[in-house]
């Protein structure tokens, strides 16, 4: 909780110094609408756009991971991977052994055998 709140006045430094560049922008966009053209005036309002962009890239970069989208993520690509590993193992057992073996460094299959079908323990190491 520390990090959250540690972050999100990270954020709210971004926005309060936004907040700050927007309103000399506006300032300066003022006076040259009541002066009229000067390159000076100019030349300040495009340093300081270009500083409120900075600030936006920088606030972005800095936006927490949206942790939900990524469990929501996490839980559909481990269930495919489930399912996929119940299609393995119902294949015969010298094929399964060797697609399990291309993602566990060490595996060990002890069949176990039952009147009705032969059953496969697995044992593996990553």
């Amino acid at each position: 909780m520390a990090e959250i709140q540690r972050h999100s006045t990270g954020l709210d430094e971004f926005r309060r110094h936004r907040s700050e560049l927007q309103l000399k922008a506006e300032r300066l966009t003022t006076a040259i609408a009541d002066t009229g053209h000067s390159p000076a005036l100019l030349s300040k309002l495009a340093e300081i756009e270009g500083q409120i962009d900075q600030v936006n890239r920088r606030e972005e970069a800095a936006k927490p991971v949206n942790l939900s989208a990524a469990v929501g993520e996490v839980r559909e690509f481990v269930y495919s991977q489930v399912m996929q590993l119940r299609e393995l193992f119902q294949q015969e057992a010298t094929g399964s052994k060797a697609a399990l073996a291309r993602h566990i460094g060490q595996l060990v299959l002890t069949p176990k055998t039952k009147p009705d079908r032969t059953d496969l323990r697995g044992v593996g190491r990553v």
